[in-house]
């Protein structure tokens, strides 16, 4: 038997994140799926490790043009500057997950596969759980690519199909109005 929800979300990106609480905060019984970590690459990857590596380059930058102004020996310590985001993304990665399980959402870690239009099939550590979705929300993020002759029919509005995909069961359109019908294998 499928466990049943108003909304599942899969991916715990910035957007999927934010949709799941949105759906949360409305009263909906949500379900968010991740493969991965939650935050997604700006959490983890981008937008969080970089502000906080650019902070500790600017300390460790005014060190060197105090004019005087301190005492003793100030040396930057590299190893604990690159120590530094990994700890902000993970406190921030924890506020998320408490965040979404005071709201009474439901994290659930694995590989989600659409099964029917409102079904979900997600596996982890060998095993299978069915999801049951009044509304299903990708929110899978994007990903560049380079021109090359096989993807020379891709259009913003029409994006190639990605490697290993074959048509899955049911069409979905997304957010932009593209229909989706792709499985990964």
């Amino acid at each position: 038997m499928a466990d049943s929800f108003d909304v599942i979300v899969i991916d715990a990106g910035r957007g999927g994140y934010r949709a799941a609480v949105l759906g949360a905060l409305c009263g909906l019984r949500v379900a968010v799926v991740e493969e991965s970590t939650w935050g997604g690459c700006c959490l983890n990857r981008g937008c969080v490790p970089k502000k906080d590596w650019y902070r500790n380059a600017r300390l460790i930058e005014a060190v060197g043009t105090t004019d005087g102004a301190w005492s003793g020996e100030l040396r930057p310590d590299l190893a604990r500057a690159l120590e530094t985001p990994a700890r902000c993304v993970q406190k921030v990665r924890e506020s998320h997950l408490g965040h979404m399980k005071r709201l009474g959402g439901r994290a659930i870690a694995g590989r989600a596969c659409l099964t029917a239009r409102d079904r979900v099939v997600v596996e982890h550590a060998g095993e299978r759980r069915e999801l049951a979705g009044a509304h299903l929300i990708l929110a899978t993020g994007a990903a560049t690519t380079r021109h090359s002759p096989e993807r020379s029919r891709a259009t913003p509005s029409r994006p190639a199909p990605a490697p290993n995909c074959a048509p899955a069961t049911p069409n979905v359109r997304t957010r932009s109005g593209t229909v989706r019908g792709l499985q990964r294998h």
